[in-house]
C-alpha cells in the first residue's frame, strides 16, 4: 500500500476554484487547507456530473457554496467581501453552456 493520491483530471470547475482560492491566499492558519482540499473534491465531482442529473448538481454546488462560506467566515464572518465574490462566480455559467 502507498500514500499515493489518484491522478484526476482536472475540470472547469476544479480550475477556477482552485485559481480563485489561490489568489486569496486564504490557505494559512487553521482548518483552511483541509476545507480547501474538501472544496476542490466537491467542485471535481461537479464537473463529473451528467448533464442528466441536476439534482445532484444542485446537491454538489449547495455543498460547495457551504465549504466555501466556512472557508471565508475564518476571515471575517459571512458577510465577506471576498465569500460574496467567490459566490457569484460560482453561480455565473461557466465554458459554452447552453444557457439562453
Amino acid at each position: 500500500m502507498t500514500d499515493e493520491q489518484p491522478s484526476l483530471s482536472v475540470g472547469e470547475v476544479e480550475t477556477a476554484l482552485r485559481e480563485d482560492i489561490a489568489a486569496l491566499g486564504l490557505l494559512t492558519g487553521g482548518f483552511r487547507r483541509t476545507l480547501a482540499e474538501v472544496s476542490y473534491v466537491l467542485a471535481h465531482r461537479l464537473d463529473l456530473v451528467d448533464s442528466e442529473d441536476g439534482a445532484t448538481a444542485v446537491s454538489l454546488a449547495k455543498a460547495l457554496l457551504a465549504t466555501l462560506g466556512t472557508l471565508m467566515r475564518g476571515d471575517g464572518g459571512s458577510d465577506d467581501d471576498a465569500f460574496k465574490a467567490v459566490a457569484a462566480r460560482m453561480s455565473s455559467p461557466v465554458g459554452d453552456s447552453a444557457q439562453p
